[in-house]
């Protein structure tokens, strides 16, 4: 970009700047979600006598274009009929069991 000032005078005076403007991206990269189970073995499974207010899982969520601003996303949890909920930590948030477990009524959520 370049600004031309030019004064009125009977000999004209003038000058110029150049401006150079950087574009930044925002807000064109998805979340992302890690999962560290912390559950024996470190597998997606459970004993159906785990006792409930148990850890399943650190669930850390991030956003690429707003690293530091993890609180901006919006987090849900589906498909569980209440059996588990998710705790708020600072970088994401436990998967906890919320509700006694039944392997004969239930042996997946997902």
């Amino acid at each position: 970009l370049v600004v031309v000032a030019k004064d009125r005078g009977d000999a004209p005076q003038e000058t110029t700047a150049f401006i150079t403007v950087r574009i930044t991206d925002i807000n064109d990269n998805q979340p992302t979600i890690s999962l560290l189970f912390k559950t024996p073995g470190g597998k997606p499974e459970v004993r159906e006598d785990v006792t409930v207010g148990q850890r399943i899982a650190d669930v850390v969520v991030a956003d690429p274009d707003e690293p530091s601003k993890v609180s901006n996303l919006a987090v849900t949890l589906s498909g569980d009929d209440g059996h588990f909920k998710l705790e708020r930590m600072d970088t994401g948030y436990h998967l906890v069991l919320a509700k006694e477990l039944d392997r004969e009524i239930a042996d997946t959520f997902n």
